[in-house]
C-alpha cells in the first residue's frame, strides 16, 4: 500500500486543497465534531476506535452520540485511563429521559439530549390533554411540561440539551423553542441542536409539524405508559406520602396524561394522591400546576362518556370520579380560592361545548333539544357557586343569564333535576344569613359540604363529632334519614338504568341496529383506538364484539318477542 497523506488523499478524490484545508481547520480544537451514532449494531469498542482515526486525521471528536446506553461505554485509553471521548445520550422525548432518570441510568453531570417537541402542545390532542391551548396559534409551549423538566433537572442536576426532527418542524414550533432555550440557560446548558437540511424550507408551507418523527411518538407514547405503572405501584405501596410537593406534581402528571384515555383504576390513584395532601394551600398549587381544574375535570368526564355507551341523559349509576372529584375541590377549598376572573372562566367552561359530552348527547344539547347541561357540569357548577361570595355569585348568575336561566341549566325543561335547584336555594339563604358580618365567612361557611347537605340543621354533623355523642335519639334520626336518602338513590338509579336499557332497546328495534353502529360503537372504541395497533386496541375491539352481540342479542330477542304476541299468540 502507498502512503499518501490526508490531503493528498483528499485531492484524488477530486477535493480542493483549500477547500479541505478549510474543513480540518474546522474540525480540529478548539472546533470539532458530535459523532451522531445510527447504526444500532455498532459497538463501544469500534466506536473507540474510529474516534482514535478521526483524531489522527487531526478531527476532534467532542463526543459521541447515541440513543443506546451500551454504544456510549466506551473502552478506556491504552494507559488504563477513561475514555477521553465525552458521551451524550439521546431519548426520543421528556417521557423517556424521566424513565432513565427514575431507574438510576442518568448520572450527576451526564449530558442529555432529548426531542424539543415534548413541550410544544399537540393541537391533536383533545381539551383535556391541551389540544385547545394549541388551536389559536401552532406552536404554543405547554407550561406544565416546562415546569416538569425543571424539576427533573434539578433534581439529578444533569447537563441537558434538546433537539428536533428538522424536516418535521414548522418555523412557529422552531421559534417557540429557541426562545425557550435562550431564555432558561439554566436547564438547558447544552443549548438547541438544530442543523438546515439540504432541499428543505423551515418555514415551507408543507411542513407544519411540532418535530416529531412517527416512530419517536410510539416510543414517547410506551415510556409514557411505563411511567404511569411506576407512579400506580408507588401510590399502592403508600410512598405518595412521603415525596415532596414537587415530586407530588410530576407524579399526578404521570398519571393524569399517561396514557390517551384515564381508567377508573387511575382515577382512584388521583384521588388519593390528592386527598392526601394535608395543607389546602399547597393542595391548590399542585392542582394549578397539573393543568387546572379545567383539565383534570375533562380527563375524568371524557372517561364517563366513552364507558357509557348506551346513555343519552347520564341516567344511572356513577362509575366514574368526577362528582367526587368536583364536591373534593369545593370543600377542599381550591375552588374557594381561585380569582375572580378565574371563577368566571370556569364558571364559562362548565356551559361551554367543552362538557356536552359525545354523540346524541352533544347533538341535543347542541340542536337545543335539551335545555339542561350535562350532569357533570351541573355538579361542577354548583360546587363553584357554593365556593364565591355573595358578589362572586351575583356576578355568575348574571353571567348564566340570571337565575330563571341558571335554574334552567341545571333542572332541565322539565324540572327533573331538583337537587340542584334545592342546593341553590341553600346557597342563597346561608348568604343572606349573614347581611352583616364579612363576605368570608359565608363564603367558608358555603364551602363546605355540611353547610349545603344540612342547612336546615346547622350544625348537626359537626356537633355529634365534637362533642361525641353516642346513639342519642337526634343521632339515630340522622343516621335513619340518611339510609333511607341512600336507599332512595338506589331504587332510583336502578330505575333509571332500567329505563334506559328500554328507550336504547326501542332505538336500537326502531333504527335496525343502526343506534348501535353509529352511536354506542364509535363511542365505546374511541378511547381504546389510540395511534397505533397494540394491546389497548385489541382490547377495545373486543369490547365492541361484545356491544354488537348485546344489540343484536337484544334486538332478536325482542323480536322474537314481538313476533310470538303478534303472529302467533291470537292462533293458538
Amino acid at each position: 500500500l502507498n502512503e499518501k497523506t490526508v490531503i493528498t488523499a483528499a485531492e484524488d478524490f477530486g477535493i480542493p486543497r483549500h477547500a479541505f484545508q478549510s474543513c480540518l481547520c474546522m474540525l480540529s480544537e478548539p472546533g470539532g465534531l458530535f459523532l451522531d451514532v445510527k447504526s444500532t449494531y455498532s459497538k463501544a469498542k469500534h466506536l473507540a476506535q474510529f474516534c482514535t482515526t478521526l483524531a489522527g486525521l487531526g478531527i476532534c471528536v467532542k463526543s459521541v452520540c447515541s440513543f443506546s446506553p451500551s454504544q456510549l461505554r466506551l473502552p478506556p485509553s491504552d494507559g488504563g485511563l477513561p475514555s477521553p471521548v465525552q458521551t451524550v445520550r439521546f431519548f426520543h422525548g421528556l417521557s423517556g429521559l424521566e424513565n432513565a432518570c427514575d431507574n438510576g441510568q442518568i448520572k450527576r453531570h451526564a449530558c442529555v439530549f432529548f426531542n424539543g417537541a415534548s413541550f410544544l402542545v399537540d393541537p391533536t390532542k383533545s381539551e383535556s390533554e391541551g389540544g385547545a391551548l394549541a388551536r389559536a396559534r401552532l406552536g404554543s409551549l405547554d407550561t406544565m411540561y416546562v415546569n416538569r423538566y425543571q424539576a427533573l433537572a434539578e433534581t439529578y442536576d444533569f447537563n441537558g440539551g434538546i433537539y428536533v426532527q428538522e424536516t418535521d418542524c414548522c418555523a412557529a414550533c422552531l421559534e417557540s423553542l429557541t426562545m425557550l432555550v435562550s431564555q432558561r440557560p439554566d436547564i438547558f446548558p447544552l443549548g438547541f441542536a438544530y442543523g438546515h437540511v439540504p432541499g428543505f424550507s423551515v418555514s415551507s408551507l408543507e411542513m407544519n409539524g411540532r418535530g416529531f418523527a412517527a416512530q419517536q411518538i410510539v416510543e414517547e407514547f410506551q415510556a409514557r405508559a411505563e411511567l404511569s405503572g411506576k407512579v400506580q405501584k408507588s401510590i399502592e405501596a403508600g410512598k405518595h406520602r412521603e415525596v415532596s410537593l414537587s415530586v407530588a406534581v410530576s407524579w399526578l402528571e404521570r398519571l393524569l396524561y399517561g396514557s390517551n384515555f384515564l381508567y377508573l383504576y387511575e382515577q382512584k390513584l388521583v384521588m388519593k394522591m390528592l386527598e392526601d395532601i394535608q395543607d389546602d394551600t399547597p393542595l391548590s398549587k399542585v392542582v394549578a400546576s397539573i393543568g387546572g381544574v379545567e383539565r383534570i375535570f375533562l380527563r375524568f368526564f371524557e372517561h364517563f362518556e366513552a364507558t357509557t355507551p348506551f346513555t343519552i341523559h347520564e341516567t344511572g349509576f356513577n362509575f366514574n370520579y368526577t362528582k367526587k372529584l368536583c364536591r373534593f375541590l369545593r370543600d377542599r377549598g381550591v375552588l374557594e380560592r381561585l380569582s375572580t376572573e378565574r371563577k368566571t372562566k370556569l364558571a364559562k367552561f362548565f356551559v361551554s361545548t367543552s362538557v356536552y359530552g359525545f354523540g346524541l348527547t352533544y347533538f341535543y344539547q347542541k340542536s337545543g333539544c335539551r335545555k339542561s347541561i350535562h350532569k357533570y357540569a351541573k355538579e361542577g357548577l354548583v360546587c363553584l357557586l357554593e365556593s364565591c361570595t355573595k358578589v362572586e355569585f351575583d356576578n355568575l348568575i348574571l353571567l348564566l343569564g340570571g337565575r330563571d336561566r341558571a335554574l334552567v341549566l341545571l333542572n332541565g325543561k322539565w324540572k327533573l333535576s331538583k337537587s340542584y335547584a334545592k342546593r341553590m336555594k341553600a346557597i342563597e339563604d346561608c348568604h343572606t344569613t349573614f347581611p352583616e358580618e364579612p363576605q368570608y365567612v359565608a363564603d367558608m361557611t358555603i364551602t363546605r359540604a355540611s353547610a349545603v347537605n344540612f342547612s336546615k340543621e346547622p350544625g348537626l354533623r359537626f356537633m355529634s363529632s365534637r362533642r361525641g355523642i353516642g346513639f342519642s335519639g337526634k343521632r339515630v334520626k340522622r343516621l335513619a334519614k340518611d339510609t333511607a336518602i341512600k336507599t332512595r338513590k338506589v331504587v332510583r338509579k336502578s330505575a333509571c338504568c332500567l329505563v334506559t336499557g328500554l328507550y336504547v332497546t326501542a332505538l336500537t328495534l326502531a333504527s335496525f341496529t343502526l343506534y348501535a353502529w353509529f352511536f354506542a360503537i364509535p363511542r365505546t372504541l374511541w378511547p381504546y383506538w389510540g395511534k397505533s395497533w397494540n394491546k389497548q386496541r385489541v382490547k377495545g375491539i373486543f369490547i365492541i364484539l361484545g356491544v354488537v352481540l348485546l344489540s343484536a342479542g337484544i334486538t332478536l330477542g325482542l323480536g322474537a318477542i314481538v313476533w310470538l304476541f303478534i303472529f302467533r299468540l291470537p292462533y293458538m
